[in-house]
């Protein structure tokens, strides 16, 4: 089965992919999905809920079940509303 990410960017092959994680950050919860131990992991979406991350989580073990060829990584419910700080400079105070 192939797993497009939450932003279309990315198409993971589940042949290849051990393990998938929910995984708690300061601001979200991460669907992300592993290889193996030594290689960095994959995020597949973002949500800002646990229960919504675990609804999509159960969404995608049932499509790998009845052996779907293709899952689509839903939006977050909150996506639209969430600001994210890009500039790095926001944080700078002074300089030259």
């Amino acid at each position: 089965m192939y797993i497009k990410d939450q932003q279309e960017y990315v198409i993971h092959d589940t042949k290849f992919i051990q393990r998938f994680h929910i995984v708690k950050k300061p601001d979200a919860w991460l669907i992300i999905s592993s290889i193996e131990h030594d290689k960095t992991p994959d995020t597949l979406g973002r949500y800002f809920t646990e229960a919504e991350a675990k609804d999509v989580l159960d969404q995608l073990l049932k499509a790998l079940i009845n052996g779907d060829n293709l899952f689509e990584m839903p939006r977050s419910l909150n996506q639209d509303t969430y600001e994210r700080k890009k500039d790095a400079r926001t944080k700078r105070k002074g300089g030259s």
